[in-house]
């Protein structure tokens, strides 16, 4: 009698996990219409490897424009607030009235030169970077090597010079700034890298050292981006080049990851990225 209990108590409790395995999920219908972010994969680019630096001819570009080189993409761009609520830069934070300005806090600079100008933009959107011997310095649409003393190593060269002779259409011939340089400590390496968005589709120009030294050659890399990378930043991470990018809409930030074992090795690389994201990528 007792094992016939236990039988039926077996095959209720059998029963009851059979119901919860089968029974529908609540959260189905959720899950539908709110899916993840969805991760998109590029096609792999083949780079080139460019002259050394130090054998392209030094040359200033004649300066004969005044304006943004790429205004942002925004439909509310002569809106007061550009189309986002709460951005009117003209209203006054009415948290200044409660600072107070504290001038003796920052320390005199230990050493300064002159550096680059502004290639005719305003503004120049200049970007800097120090390694262990060298400073680049790049503006809209240029970039210039220091030692750090100060005295020019490379003098203002023009970037699309960088990939002349590489085939590399987009970026040898459409020179259209908002530049990032950054030196990738963990590699001892250099990353110069523009955009060319003058034509469709659009590009990220990206140039990887081949070694520690900025004067040398570099590894060319074009990569056709979905839309317009503006105001794109770059970060170094052992596993990636991480690239946030803004199309001028709101919460259309992009988030990109670049194969950087592949781009420091010279190899195919290709990039995984992902929209629809709000400004903080940045």
């Amino acid at each position: 009698m007792k094992t016939a209990r236990r039988i039926l108590v077996g095959i209720a409790i059998l029963l009851v996990i059979v119901l919860i395995t089968v029974a529908p999920d609540s959260n189905a219908a959720d899950n539908t219409s709110s899916p993840d972010t969805q991760v998109f994969v590029s096609e792999a680019v083949t780079p080139e490897l460019s002259r050394p630096v130090r054998d392209i001819p030094p040359r200033t570009l004649e300066q004969t424009l005044n304006r943004e080189i790429n205004p942002i993409r925004n439909p509310g761009l002569f809106m007061d607030d550009l189309g986002l609520t709460g951005s009117n830069t003209t209203d006054q934070d009415p948290l200044v009235a409660l600072s107070h300005m504290e001038t003796g806090y920052t320390p005199s600079p230990i050493f300064t030169f002159e550096g680059l100008g502004t290639d005719g933009y305003t503004p120049p959107d200049t970007m800097g970077e120090v390694g262990p011997n060298h400073y680049v310095q790049m503006v809209n649409v240029s970039f210039a090597i220091y030692d750090k003393s100060g005295n020019v190593v490379q003098a203002d060269t023009p970037y699309t010079d960088l990939f002349a002779g590489s085939g590399l259409t987009y970026c040898s011939s459409q020179n259209d700034g908002d530049p990032v340089v950054l030196w990738d400590s963990m590699a001892d390496r250099w990353l110069l890298s523009q955009f060319a968005v003058s034509s469709s589709p659009e590009h990220m120009c990206v140039a990887i050292s081949q070694t520690s030294d900025p004067t040398g050659a570099y590894y060319l890399y074009e990569f056709q981006v979905p839309d317009f990378p503006d105001y794109f930043k770059f970060g170094v991470w052992p596993d990636a080049y991480y690239m946030g990018t803004n199309t001028g809409y709101p919460n259309q930030y992009y988030a990109y990851a670049f194969d950087r074992d592949a781009m420091l090795a010279g190899l195919p690389a290709t990039y995984q990225y992902s929209n629809g994201h709000p400004n903080f990528l940045l």
